[in-house]
């Protein structure tokens, strides 16, 4: 398979797997409780902790302690990642460091580059970098299992709420 193929093919795999997962657990949540608001709220915390802890706002290399926990159990953590190695590992266009920046230090640019040089890396490198070596495309086989492992989860708990649960009696 060529890269851009690849490219192609990981970075669709991993949007769909994104909508699916915010449908199929939206689904899951209408039918588990029978007031929509509640419902709605748990979409959008589902959404929220998603957004704040895949890697997106908050880098991963800065999520220690407890909210390495949230880190490693969020589906978007697991997505994004995907996305972002798939788009930009193998991309070699250049990008100058800021001196002082993250990238600047990955390059070791204070000590290889003269004064009026400019320090420049790869986007791969910057992303490398940027993400502190922790989202790797080596991860990409593992990001799709574990997703699907939540698309089945997310199903499984429809399918019980739709059998189990009987909101006509209440």
């Amino acid at each position: 398979m060529s890269p851009l193929t690849r490219c192609i093919f990981h970075r669709q795999g991993f949007f769909t797997f994104n909508i699916a997962l915010y449908s199929y657990f939206g689904q899951a949540f209408v039918c588990l409780f029978k007031p929509m608001a509640t419902a709605q709220i748990l979409a959008s915390v589902f959404i929220g902790l998603n957004n704040f802890f895949s890697g997106l706002i908050v880098r991963p290399q800065f999520m220690t302690g407890l909210f390495a926990i949230t880190y490693w159990i969020t589906p978007g953590h697991y997505v994004y990642e995907g996305m972002i190695t798939s788009l930009f590992e193998d991309d070699n266009r250049t990008v100058v460091a800021d001196e002082g920046s993250d990238f600047w230090d990955y390059l070791d640019c204070g000590n290889t580059t003269a004064v009026d040089d400019d320090c420049t890396g790869s986007v791969g490198d910057f992303m490398f970098a940027f993400y502190g070596g922790k989202f790797l495309r080596e991860h990409n086989a593992r990001n799709f299992g574990i997703l699907g492992g939540y698309l089945v989860l997310a199903r499984l708990l429809t399918w019980m709420a739709l059998n189990y649960i009987n909101f006509s009696g209440t």
